[in-house]
C-alpha cells in the first residue's frame, strides 16, 4: 500500500506483512466456492479495468450519500 499511497500506509504495510494477510487471502481465495471465486474474480476484473482507467473510487464515486455510505458524491 506505502507504494501507491505513500509513508501514510507504511504502517498498515507492517502489519500486513506481519499478519501474513496475503498468505491468509490466497488460502481463503482457494477455499471458495466456484460460485464465489467467479464473483470475487469478477469484482476484482473491473477494479483492475477501473483503475487502468484512470477510475480511483469506483461505483461510490457516483453516488449520493446514505446511512450507508457517508461519503459525500463526486
Amino acid at each position: 500500500m506505502a507504494e501507491l499511497f505513500g509513508p501514510s500506509a507504511l504502517e498498515w504495510d507492517v502489519l500486513a506483512r506481519r499478519a501474513l494477510l496475503v498468505d491468509l487471502a490466497r488460502r481463503a481465495y482457494a477455499a471458495l466456492v466456484p460460485e464465489s471465486r467467479a464473483f470475487v474474480d469478477a469484482y476484482v476484473d473491473g477494479s483492475t479495468r477501473s483503475s487502468s482507467a484512470g477510475g480511483s473510487r469506483g461505483p461510490r464515486s457516483r453516488c449520493s450519500p446514505c446511512s450507508t455510505c457517508s461519503s459525500p458524491a463526486s
